[in-house]
């Protein structure tokens, strides 16, 4: 098993909640968008101080998932490649 040097945070809609999902594992179900985003931000800000690169996911009203800009700082590492994450259209 190999080490993971970039870690990826996803918020997505499941059912009829927010989800919060860290490498592909949902960390709890929130009412709303919001409260799952800042879930998702403070726990990407924590593992960051670990010293772990972090990616920010974020499904839109389509199913489709964009870059997080708001879960990854100025400055911090960003992902400039393009998402296809096969989400419904």
């Amino acid at each position: 098993m190999g080490w993971v040097t970039e870690i990826e945070y996803r918020v997505q809609r499941d059912e009829k909640h927010w989800t919060a999902c860290y490498q592909g594992q949902h960390c709890g179900r929130f009412a709303t968008h919001d409260e799952a985003l800042r879930s998702a931000r403070e726990d990407a800000a924590r593992v960051r101080r670990l010293g772990y690169r972090v990616q920010g996911l974020v499904q839109g009203t389509q199913g489709c998932f964009r870059l997080a800009p708001e879960l990854v700082p100025p400055g911090a590492h960003r992902s400039t490649a393009t998402v296809s994450l096969g989400g419904q259209a």
